[in-house]
């Protein structure tokens, strides 16, 4: 069985891990495969052939012309019985079996952004939307990564629960660092999206600042807005913009250090299952995402989304 595996969105983060995951998981596996990706890090094997197409990044229209123009052509000529698609959306103008694989948790979050604030947030909640709602009602097979996710696109698009299969994310081997004990270090390893809520964060932080603790933070000081600015100041030497780390880092901060997740839009959330590999302390938004992740796990704390004093009171526990 030959594979077209469709990815050209996945630059980084969690979007980036699922596609790894994948090629890890077909590499040497018996069948053969057609990466279709934008970027670089991936390379032909004996059953994987990648496909490299960086133009689809310049703008939005090369995007659309590479969707519906240049791609069908590709997949007719791999050669492929099926396709996977990773990106959420199937692949257009093809006639072949499809399996959507969907880790966008906008369009089924219970928390809303308006087209004035959000625009880009609202383009996902709405007409991208409807585009993920068509795309599965038409694909064969639908993955998820969790359970919530299922429940939420069985209600929210009416797809039937038996086309649904949940894949469990599971933290790989080298996560497990095991955790030492410090407890006055806060750590929130998540780019500087409005949905990862770092405002509750550091807002938290401001009612502690009477404390003796740290803050590390993976994003750079200019993409904080006035007021995180303006706390980051009040903080001072407390917090610690590191930018983004490589994951070798990622897991040695998670061993010494309390998880801190406030994010309020996430599928399955990454760090969550990697910092409980290690045995770390997590403090997490009381939300599905987190439940479903974080379910058995006796060092799982929560609070109240977006309620700064009910995080504070979380991590004021471990001072």
């Amino acid at each position: 069985m030959k594979t077209f595996v469709l990815d050209v969105a996945a630059e980084s983060g969690g979007a980036w891990s699922v596609l790894r995951s994948f090629y890890d998981r077909f590499d040497g596996d018996g069948n053969e495969y057609v990466f279709c990706v934008s970027r670089e890090g991936l390379e032909d094997t004996r059953n994987i052939r990648v496909l490299r197409c960086d133009r689809v990044k310049k703008s939005r229209l090369h995007r659309l012309f590479f969707d519906y123009f240049v791609l069908p052509g590709l997949i007719k000529k791999s050669g492929c019985e099926k396709v996977l698609s990773l990106q959420n959306i199937a692949a257009p103008r093809t006639k072949l079996p499809q399996t959507v694989y969907l880790h966008q948790a906008l369009p089924y979050c219970e928390k809303r952004y308006s087209l004035r604030d959000e625009p880009g947030l609202w383009l996902y909640q709405h007409p991208i939307a409807r585009l993920i709602k068509k795309s599965l009602v038409k694909a064969d097979r639908v993955i998820v990564q969790t359970e919530w996710m299922k429940r939420a696109v069985v209600e929210k698009d009416g797809i039937y629960a038996d086309k649904i299969v949940v894949e469990r994310y599971s933290a790989p081997d080298e996560a497990a660092v095991p955790y030492d004990g410090t407890r006055d270090v806060f750590f929130y390893p998540a780019d500087h999206y409005v949905y990862k809520d770092h405002l509750t964060l550091l807002r938290a932080c401001a009612e502690l600042k009477d404390e003796e603790f740290r803050l590390i933070l993976t994003i750079d000081r200019s993409e904080l807005k006035e007021e995180e600015a303006r706390l980051a100041d009040e903080l001072g030497g407390k917090l610690e913009l590191t930018g983004r780390l490589t994951f070798e880092r990622v897991l040695g901060l998670y061993s010494k250090s309390v998880l801190v997740f406030p994010s309020l839009v996430e599928t399955c959330a990454l760090p969550l299952y990697e910092a409980r590999s290690s045995g770390a302390p997590i403090i997490a938004a009381d939300l599905p995402y987190a439940r479903e992740a974080l379910s058995g796990y006796d060092r799982a704390n929560f609070f109240g989304p977006e309620d700064p004093d009910s995080l504070a009171g979380a991590m004021r526990r471990f001072l």
